[in-house]
């Protein structure tokens, strides 16, 4: 089944240039997606009753026309292609009827108590088949390379309001912080980007931002305390 929702962009989405910012994007595809899963009996708050939570570990979106401030949009989400662990989601983004936004997201279900991953088969749920895939043009898991030369850019403090229900820090916020690590930001408006989410980021930690670029593709790292790398992104923007 493919899930529609009607929404006008929040003006407090958007930057200076009355573009959407990066977590904006996410936070639109990933609410619809909420909504839908609610639909199918998939309520967070039922699941963590039920001792499991979704973690999302891949999320790419591509930006093929900016989305701007007071735009009246279509978002459609659906599921295909799930198997073994991976449940997996596309999103598109219609403005009068053209598709300007599409992606994909890869989930893991997991058992909160033991941490183990519950397989598709397993999982008790419905996974509708609908839709064709949206593959993003872009892969994050080429951003841990050592070659690419790695340039530090700021440390970024998660604060209470950026954590979620998984006392995590949302996967929605990594896209804004990731976004901003790259040089001339504000001038530029984004046309894809790939998230690989490696370990969670929790309260109180301090990140690091790291930035690379190797064939106008800008890479991102942010790592924990300690240096192990948290997420992953591979970033594409145009300047305005």
């Amino acid at each position: 089944m493919v899930w529609s929702e009607y929404v006008r962009v929040n003006s407090h989405d958007c930057d200076k240039n009355r573009i959407v910012r990066p977590t904006g994007i996410f936070r639109m595809v990933q609410e619809a997606a909420f909504l839908q899963l609610r639909n199918m009996d998939q309520d967070e708050t039922k699941m963590h009753e039920a001792g499991r939570a979704y973690i999302v570990s891949q999320l790419g979106i591509d930006v093929h026309k900016p989305l701007m401030m007071n735009d009246s949009v279509e978002i459609r989400t659906w599921e295909n292609n799930s198997a073994g662990a991976k449940f997996m989601r596309y999103y598109a983004i219609f403005r009068g009827g053209e598709e300007i936004v599409s992606g994909e997201c890869v989930c893991a279900l997991v058992d909160i108590t033991s941490g183990r991953l519950i397989r598709v088969r397993d999982s008790g749920y419905v996974i509708g088949d609908a839709g064709e895939g949206r593959e993003a043009s872009l892969d994050a898991h080429g951003a841990v390379r050592k070659e690419l030369g790695y340039q530090f850019v700021r440390d970024f403090p998660v604060l209470y309001t950026f954590i979620d229900r998984n006392d995590h820090m949302n996967n929605t916020c990594y896209a804004d912080m990731l976004y901003s690590a790259i040089p001339g930001a504000e001038n530029k408006f984004l046309t894809a980007i790939s998230i690989t989410y490696l370990r969670p980021a929790k309260l109180g930690d301090a990140l690091k931002l790291y930035v690379a670029e190797e064939d106008g593709t800008y890479y991102v790292k942010s790592t924990l305390p300690g240096g192990d790398i948290c997420a992953v992104a591979a970033i594409k923007a145009e300047k305005i």
